[in-house]
């Protein structure tokens, strides 16, 4: 008998969009990641002792799903899903060692990845009931750690076809994993590390995910770009200079860093999750002051395209030889 702690969220990269594939590696997720929609469409005319719309006459659409998948990131197995968050992904060995880096990047491509994804959702008589998302896409993300809390991501997934035939795939979890905590980040800008309790980045990728034709089927092509994506964030901290306040009120355009280091692999080379944001500029905001804190300030912040660097990097680097 199974019961909700049997619960488990599995991913596996499809070859062609859309076409189910078993999934290869099981996630942490911290919440139900998908939900089916449908449309319905009504027939309605003047007919004689009409009572409300008949029966025959209501047709269902089956219009994908959607959802979201939240997980602490972990010191092992979550390049599988990143490269379906970026434009590039290249993995490289360190120094001949175990050590592994995994480098993602944002351009003006869109991402071109997509995953069958498997919810086991465990009904209240203890079975394990099978569903599976063909055709699952991100659209967005946020990755964030703050003061007291682990490094974290949030990304926005959208879903071709929701499905109850496929049977389970065995979950299969990256080994011996660890998240960052908030003490193994440090964030820099303009290349001087800062006093930051809250780091948040969040993205738009700017995709079309309605791609449905007049083709005998409601199923929709893959997702593409439609609109130039979006990267914003925030750092909060204390008010301890007009440093940044000059920064915000100058327009200024800095580079950003986050970087969460962990153990050692081998030699100079340690667990490590870094973002890189070359080109940011402030959007605000005046300090604000408390009768019960320090004076604290918020520095909510846009992503830009430096003309030379790509907007955003990431590197992860683990001993995973693949992603």
């Amino acid at each position: 008998m199974s019961t909700i702690l049997d619960q488990a969220v599995s991913f596996g990269v499809e070859t062609t969009y859309g076409t189910s594939v078993a999934p290869t590696r099981s996630f942490e997720a911290q919440t139900d990641i998908a939900t089916k929609k449908v449309e319905y469409l009504e027939s309605k005319g003047f007919r004689a002792a009409i009572a409300t719309v008949r029966s025959d006459r209501r047709t269902i659409i089956d219009m994908g799903g959607e959802g979201s998948f939240e997980a602490d990131i972990l010191s092992k197995g979550f390049g599988l899903l990143l490269q379906g968050m970026f434009s590039t992904s290249a993995i490289a060995v360190q120094g001949a060692t175990s050590a592994y880096k995994q480098t993602f990047t944002a351009t003006g491509a869109a991402p071109t990845k997509s995953y069958t994804a498997q919810m086991l959702r465990a009904d209240s008589g203890g079975t394990l009931r099978t569903f599976t998302y063909a055709g699952t896409t991100f659209t967005g993300w946020e990755i964030g750690v703050e003061q007291g809390g682990l490094l974290n991501i949030k990304a926005d997934l959208d879903v071709r076809q929701e499905l109850t035939g496929p049977s389970a795939t065995a979950t299969s979890y990256p080994t011996s994993t660890t998240p960052w905590d908030w003490s193994e980040a440090v964030v820099t800008i303009n290349g001087n590390a800062s006093a930051v309790s809250k780091f948040m980045l969040k993205a738009d990728l700017g995709m079309h995910v309605d791609r449905r034709y007049l083709q005998g089927s409601a199923l929709k092509a893959q997702p593409i770009r439609k609109s130039l994506p979006s990267y914003e964030g925030s750092i909060e901290l204390d008010y301890a200079d007009t440093t940044f306040y000059t920064m915000f009120t100058a327009g200024s355009v800095v580079p950003i860093t986050l970087t969460c280091t962990g153990a050692n692999i081998a030699s100079s080379f340690n667990y490590t999750f870094k973002i890189t944001l070359p080109a940011c500029q402030f959007t605000g905001e005046t300090p604000k002051s408390s009768f019960d804190d320090l004076t604290k300030q918020a520095l909510p912040f846009v992503v830009l395209d430096n003309g030379t660097d790509a907007p955003i990097t990431i590197e992860y680097t683990s001993i995973d030889t693949t992603m």
